[in-house]
């Protein structure tokens, strides 16, 4: 039976990064303040967890261990599998893959299923909450991806020297998974229901970003494991505020298994509701790097 990996991401006043292992019982991938999960099936398997949260301040440190065990009878998965060949592990990759030049922000794509997912630096057009949670218009861009892991402990490192980053972020990295570091730009349009006296201030431009696999359940490893609940961190530079049709530029991180079996895919979603008024939530994928299996 497959084994499965359950990673949890969990909103703490200190951000973590909770460390991962392909071992039996032992959970794998990073923690975020803010994530955006896509689970589309249930898994015919027993799940085991164990999480290590480390939470630091200037007085204690407190560490919590949280063990659950359950289990689905049915299996609703529908597995489309990808060949492909895990880029983690490949340490002669360039660090930094960067933008295909795709800048023009009249020319987006809507990219809202995996089969047409928006390539590295080609613009996606979507909706977003703005003030009083109304929808609107928003552009924006994953413009490169690093695997270079001293220069993304680096960022990481960068980010909590900063006074004003008040939640931290811990990287434990285990053998068997690597980071990822992607740049991106978010345009919001003109229109788009800000803040301010002339509602075009927003206050937090930075982007929550997701992790979907191809399946749509767990990211399949080839050792047989299947890592569930893949998270992105954001460790974009704040700002005080930012207007309205002017590009903001933001950056993420997030951790793969380098045994990774099938393609994933960076996603973000807004609420809305369908037409019978029932809660719908809308997603895009951006393809980062290509996995293929030999």
């Amino acid at each position: 039976m497959k084994r499965i990996h359950l990673l949890l991401a969990l909103a703490l006043a200190l951000m973590t990064l909770v460390s991962c292992s392909g071992q039996t019982g032992t959970t794998a991938g990073s923690t975020t303040a803010t994530t955006n999960n896509e689970t589309e099936a249930t898994t015919k398997a027993t799940t085991v967890q164990t999480t290590t949260v480390e939470t630091t301040t200037e007085e204690t440190t407190t560490k919590e261990t949280t063990t659950v065990v359950s289990t689905t009878k049915e299996s609703s998965t529908k597995s489309t599998t990808v060949p492909a060949e895990t880029s983690a592990s490949e340490t002669d990759k360039a660090s930094t893959k960067p933008s295909t030049g795709k800048t023009d922000s009249t020319e987006t794509v809507t990219a809202e299923d995996r089969e047409n997912a928006a390539e590295l630096g080609e613009w996606v057009s979507t909706l977003q909450n703005g003030k009083d949670m109304e929808l609107g218009k928003i552009r924006y861009a994953i413009t490169s991806i690093t695997y270079d892991q001293d220069a993304i402990l680096a960022l990481i490192e960068g980010y909590n020297a900063k006074e004003e980053n008040y939640r931290k972020v811990k990287a434990e990295i285990p053998a068997d998974c690597s980071l990822r570091a992607c740049e991106y730009e978010v345009i919001y349009e003109e229109d788009f229901p800000g803040y301010g006296d002339d509602g075009n201030v927003i206050y937090t431009p930075a982007l929550s970003f997701g992790i979907a696999s191809e399946s749509g359940g767990g990211l399949d490893t080839t050792d047989g494991l299947s890592y569930i609940g893949l998270s992105v961190t954001d460790i974009s530079p704040k700002v005080d505020q930012h207007l309205t049709g002017v590009a903001y530029k933001g950056l993420m991180v997030y951790m793969i298994p380098d045994k990774a079996a099938e393609q994933y895919y960076i996603t973000l979603y807004y609420s809305d509701n369908d037409k019978k008024g029932n809660a719908l939530s809308v997603y895009t994928y951006v393809l980062t790097e290509e996995i293929v299996v030999k």
